[in-house]
Parts: C-alpha cells; structure tokens; sequence
C-alpha cells in the first residue's frame, strides 16, 4: 500500500511540473503581447490561437490523468465487447498526421470477444494507434489487427519508425516517458501518457501488455484479453411439459414423417425434486 502511495505521489509531483511548465509558457505569451506596443488584430489573434491550442492540450493532460487514476481502482461493471467492432470505430476517427506522413493503415480485424468498459478500452485503443503514429516516419504504416489466439482475445498494433533499444521499450509504459520522433514546426502535444494509460486500463480489464522492438525500427504492442464467449442460458420445462413434447415426437413418427429435427440435443434431469426435462 505505501509503495502504490509512493508511486502515485511521484506521478502527481510530475503532473504538477507538466502543468506549471505550461502555465508558464503562456504567461511569457500574454506578456510579450502587451509589452508590444505595435501589437495589432493579426498579431493578437495568432496569440490567442497559440493560447487556445495550448489549453488544449491542458485539457488532453487532465483527462489523461483522470483516466490513469480512475482505471488504477479497477472496474464497477462490465459489459460484452468485440474489439474487432470497437477498433472499427476507433479508426474511422480522422487523424491529421496519417496524411501529413503518407502513413499507410493497415486493418486486419477478426471477432476478438471479451468483456469490459467499452468508453475505457476505446481510450486504449485510440492510444495505441495515436502512439504509432506519432512515433512514425514518413511514408511509413501503422498495422492493427485484432483476432482470438489461444483462449485470449488479442489485439495488436505495429508501426514502423525509429530504432529503438529492447532496454528502453519498458520505460516508454511509465508516466511521462516519451520516445524520439522527427522535429515538426509545432508543438508535442502528446505528454509521454498515452502508454502508461494501455497498461493501467488492461491491468483493469485483467489483460496483459507485450511490448517489443522491431528490428527494422518502430514497435509492435500486443494486448491479450481473457475471452468472453455467450452461451445460451438452459431452457427447462416442467414434466407437463415434457410428456407433451414426448407425445408430440411419438405422433410424427407414427404419421410416417422421414425425419424430425431437433435443433437441440435434449437430457432428462429432475427438476425440484419432480421428474422433468432440460433442454441445454
């Protein structure tokens, strides 16, 4: 318990620098705006508009962080998911930098069954592939595929990139551990999170993280969930029940019916204490 303390007071400590840091930066921006006394409207407005994006990406930091938190407690309910249908949805959200880089997008998506919070495994969705593409070069491509291989569901994202070193593969699931990326003109507005954010919503859908460099360059991150199969609930009748379905197959036969289907195969099992029939 004082260890998870001591963990999560190291995490807030840095969230607090993340935060200062940028309140700053945004000070130093409204100064230097009404220090200028030959500031006018064009000038003002590309101001505001760097102070917009920059409360943006404020809020993007806070939910990241709520997210952390609140999937650390673990879930309060569960509900039947197909990550094949949830990562369909997911990728059809635009994202700029996949034509910015020429990325190519590859889906290969099969019936991946478990159970969980769907908004919550959406945000571990949408984290991995942002992950993959950001980390990316240009021309390069993203692969997601989802499938259910060896009693667990998987999902899995690739994407090319950088070298990476093995070592450093598992430093890039802590808080605030970015990794290295071609220079753009703009801001990063990503905050080493989108990672540490996977593990903390899989830990609480009981699934497991596998993480490796690719020899070519880039990553490949697997996440296996425990498979969730819905099986029809047994319908049970009573013994009136069953001796008019009995009678009913004995008068087919005897009208000279070739074949009757039965859909289900049908056990005799007492039912309260009294004969009966359950059909499973």
């Amino acid at each position: 318990m004082r260890a998870c303390r001591d963990a999560r007071s190291v995490v807030e400590a840095v969230a607090a620098h993340e935060l200062r840091t940028r309140l700053a930066l945004d000070r130093v921006l409204l100064e230097v705006a009404l220090a200028d006394a030959g500031a006018n409207a064009q000038s003002l407005r590309s101001t505001c508009e760097t102070l917009l994006a920059s409360n943006q990406a404020h809020e993007r930091l806070l939910a990241s962080l709520l997210t952390l938190a609140c999937s650390d407690r673990g879930l309060k309910r569960r509900e039947p998911i197909d990550l094949a249908t949830l990562t369909a949805q997911v990728v059809l959200t635009p994202r700029p930098e996949i034509e910015h880089q020429s990325l190519r997008l590859v889906t290969t998506l099969a019936p991946s069954p478990t159970t969980g919070d769907a908004a919550l495994l959406e945000r571990l969705i949408a984290n991995l592939i942002d992950n993959a593409t950001h980390y990316n070069h240009a021309g390069g491509s993203v692969e997601i595929r989802t499938a259910t291989e060896a009693g667990q569901s998987l999902l899995r994202v690739t994407n090319t990139g950088p070298r990476l070193r093995p070592h450093d593969v598992e430093r890039f699931f802590e808080p605030f551990q970015r990794g290295e990326r071609r220079r753009t003109n703009g801001a990063d507005a990503h905050h080493g999170l989108g990672l540490s954010i996977v593990r903390a919503i899989a830990t609480a859908h009981d699934a497991v993280v596998a993480a490796r460099a690719r020899p070519e360059g880039g990553l490949a991150v697997s996440v296996s969930f425990p498979t969730y199969f819905i099986e029809p609930d047994p319908v049970i009748c009573d013994a009136g029940l069953a001796a008019g379905l009995a009678a009913g197959l004995a008068a087919g036969l005897a009208a000279g019916l070739a074949a009757v289907e039965v859909e289900l195969p049908i056990s005799i099992a007492p039912i309260d204490g009294a004969p009966g029939m359950k059909i499973e």
